[in-house]
């Protein structure tokens, strides 16, 4: 009967350490996070979908630095993907 209650308290307190690794230790991270979408939808960008948003958001948190980015590789690749319409 005593083994089935260690046993018992383990599991829970195995429960409670990956519930104690995943709560993160401060806000600054989503705060960081909320301060960056503030900066990418704009009023001019309210119509974003959301897989836009969160790809622009993935850049800009694990992103390369901005002088080290191509940008005739990312013009050209965004012109093969399909037909654009500008007005």
């Amino acid at each position: 009967m005593c083994k089935i209650h260690k046993s018992e308290s383990l599991k829970n307190l195995m429960h409670l350490l990956k519930i104690y690794y995943v709560i993160p230790l401060s806000s600054c991270e989503p705060e960081r996070i909320f301060s960056a979408m503030n900066r990418i939808k704009t009023d001019l960008r309210n119509p974003l979908e959301t897989e836009t948003l969160d790809n622009f958001l993935m850049i800009s948190r694990n992103g390369e630095e901005i002088n080290n980015f191509n940008y005739e590789l990312a013009f050209d690749s965004w012109k093969k993907e399909k037909k654009r319409y500008f007005l």
